[in-house]
Order: structure tokens, then sequence, then C-alpha cells
């Protein structure tokens, strides 16, 4: 089951040989087939087709089946199909049902139901607390990367300013001020273009990639990731240890979604810091850098190791000459750090 879910599904719906009904039931059959755990995405994408195409048998069979594997239930879809068929169970299994979601940490997919709000308060409240920290997270995603935008413009970096807009406009196209920002881009571009057309453009480096994987590593990383993932919903102070075992099976893509849901966060943000350079993700280790001097001003360590990784993240998006600037000024001022007096000469030997 490599394929995402929905593509899965959207695949077999346009086979003009199978019906809704037969690409339930093949789905149903590869779950019984597969022998390795479903993550909670695909569980998701699975009930939500049995349960919005009306078979409600399917979505009953596939919680069961769940259930007697014990894998995480989509409560939430099953409660559902149990209202569209009038179905009231009793208040001792209603508790039941939340105590078995709150143990597997599947509350949000519980909340998602009304069935049980008439008998239970605490779902109520849950949801409400489910969606206002959403919106903060919501909000919290748009002021770090309008952030990350004003960063950027600033650096005339308008290639990276241009992701990070299109970013934003994705969630709000109609914002007047992100269409203005949009519109002033656009200027600057053609600005740029003019002022420097015969000019030979810096060639980028490419990221560092990791290895090409085998389909076995792969599943296993995935594997590995999802079940991690759920451990630290459920125990947030486990991320960063979770996030520094990633970094270590050089997967730091996978480390830094696990760090996201971690609470410890002095040493969240320097482990982010790292796992960013390990991930090749310039553009947010750029912007990473400039929060992270101001956040840690007070600590004289801090200047040595967001210009190190601004150096980095400088090289990487093609600005060579202002990376080996950079570190410059580090082994200037502490002509001991090896490390940054390596690279530098890796640097010059490169564009010599």
């Amino acid at each position: 089951m490599s394929l995402h879910p929905e593509l899965e599904i959207a695949r077999l719906l346009e086979d003009t040989s199978l019906n809704v009904k037969k690409v339930g039931e093949t789905l149903l059959k590869r779950v019984g087939e597969t022998k390795e755990p479903l993550d909670c995405s695909r569980t998701e994408s699975y009930a939500n087709f049995f349960l919005n195409t009306g078979q409600l048998s399917l979505l009953f069979r596939f919680c069961i089946h769940l259930l007697f594997n014990k894998q995480p239930v989509c409560w939430g879809e099953l409660l559902e199909g149990l209202t569209i068929l009038r179905m009231q169970l009793p208040l001792d299994k209603k508790d039941l049902i939340f105590e078995l979601a709150k143990r597997e940490s599947r509350i949000e997919s519980l909340v998602k139901s009304h069935n049980l709000d008439a008998q239970e308060p605490r779902v109520v409240e849950l949801r409400e607390k489910i969606e206002k920290k959403r919106r903060a997270k919501r909000e919290k995603r748009r002021t770090d990367l309008l952030q990350k935008f004003e960063i950027l413009r600033n650096d005339h970096l308008l290639d990276e300013c241009e992701q990070v807009l299109n970013e934003l406009l994705r969630d709000t196209p109609k914002d007047p001020h992100l269409l203005r920002f949009q519109s002033e881009l656009e200027n600057s571009r053609a600005s740029h273009i003019i002022a420097n057309f015969r000019q030979k453009p810096l060639k980028k480096m490419s990221p560092n990639e990791s290895e090409v994987l085998t389909f076995e590593e792969e599943t296993t990383i995935r594997t590995l990731q999802g079940a991690l993932l759920e451990l630290t919903r459920g125990n947030p102070s486990c991320g960063y240890d979770f996030a520094i075992l990633m970094l270590f099976l050089e997967c730091p893509r996978q480390g830094l979604e696990i760090l996201e849901l971690t609470t410890e966060e002095f040493f969240r943000d320097w482990l982010r810091f790292e796992l960013l350079c390990r991930a090749s993700q310039y553009v947010d280790l750029m912007s990473e850098s400039y929060i992270l001097a101001q956040r840690y001003a007070t600590d004289p360590e801090t200047h040595f190791a967001v210009s190190y990784g601004r150096a980095l993240a400088l090289w990487g998006l093609g600005q060579r000459e202002s990376a080996i600037t950079a570190l410059e000024g580090i082994v200037r001022i502490r002509p001991s750090y090896r490390s940054a007096h390596a690279l530098l000469c890796n640097w010059k030997r490169e564009i010599s």
C-alpha cells in the first residue's frame, strides 16, 4: 500500500469495470491481505469513503478489523454510521468508546461525530478546544509565513519570496495585503531582470539529497514515523528523543514532523535548526536563523551558531559570495572554529 490512500481510491474509481461497491470491497480485501499496520491517514480515508458512499456494512467490518488487530479505530466515522441507522448506544457503551478513543489518542476522530453530544458534555468541550487549537495553529502558521516573507524580501531572495507568498495565498487568495505583496514582488522581479539581464546567473547548489531508498526501507521509515507520531501525540515530551532518533537514522524531514509535536521549547528550537540543516530546507533555515538570533540574543554562542546555519542556507540558495562572507566573519572572530574553517576552504576550492 505505497500509494497515498486518496490517490489509491481515485485510481480504483477511474477503473470503469468497478462500481463504488466493488471499489469498497477491493479496499477492504486489501486491508485484510496486508500485514502492515495502517497509518491514521489511510484508516480515515477508507472510513470516510465507506461512510460517504453509504457502505455502512463495509465501514463496520473495517472498524471490527481494526479493533481485532489492535489498531486505532475511526470512532467518529463509526458513530456517524450508527447515527445514520438511528441506533442509540447505551450510556456505558458510549463511555467505553470515549475511553478507548482516549487511550488510542483518537479523540480528534471521535469528536467529529455529534452522536455523543447529548449524553457526554466532555465531547462538546473537547471539540471546541480542538477547534480553538486548530485556529491558533493556522494563525501561527500565517504569522510565521509572513515573518519569513519579510526576511526573504529584505534579503532580495525573490524566488523564495514567491514560494512563501503562494503558500499564504492558498489559504486566503483574496487577502488585499497579500495581493499587494504579490504585485510588489512582480515589480521587483521585473526590475531585477532588467538590471541584471547581462549578468550570468549563479548556479544553485543542489540540496544534499539522501541516498535513494529501497521500497522496503521507505516502508520501514514510514511505519516507524507513523508509530512515533502517535506516541508523541499521547506524550509530547517524548517527541524530542524521537526526533533525535530520526536524525541519527538520517531522516531529518521525518524528524521535523515529529518535533512539531514536542513541548520542550529551548531544545526544540536548536534541534529544529539542526534538522533543517540536514534536510537542506534552506528557506526555512534562513528564516529560523533570524528568529533564533533574536530569541537567544543574550547567549554569546548564538551568533556563531546562527551565522554558520545562515551561511549554509545562503550557499544552498545559490548566494555563494554572501555565504563565504558569512563564514569568513565567523573564522575572523573565532579562528578555532574548525568546522567553519574547513567548510570555508572547501567552498573556496569549489569556486576557484
